[in-house]
């Protein structure tokens, strides 16, 4: 599971959770707090929302800022496959939702 909360101070919160006896789950995360630089750490984690989320919501501002954006976001979303589906690479989204170009004041 994946929960990311902005708050009021310019600073984000980020749950990563599975079960305590999920080897697949724990597995993953391990894998995902491997992953050294923060760019590929927020890549992986977009990827990941984008790819795998069932329950996303974007604020509308953010929505907004997204620009010409939005377009690759509506493809990724629309080109989502049946978890039986998946290939072996990992999806990889274009965009980065940390990035400062995603920024938005609440």
């Amino acid at each position: 599971m994946v929960t990311v909360l902005p708050d009021k101070i310019g600073k984000t919160i980020i749950i990563l959770s599975c079960l305590k006896d999920d080897r697949q789950g724990e597995f993953y995360l391990n894998k995902l707090f491997s992953l050294k630089q923060e760019e590929e750490f927020e890549r992986a984690l977009i990827s990941i929302i984008i790819g795998s989320g069932e329950n996303t919501y974007l604020n509308p501002s953010m929505w907004g800022q997204l620009g010409d954006k939005q377009k690759i976001l509506k493809d990724e979303l629309n080109s989502k496959k049946p978890i039986e589906r998946i290939e072996y690479k990992p999806f990889q989204s274009e965009l980065n939702f940390f990035s400062k170009e995603f920024s938005t004041t609440i």
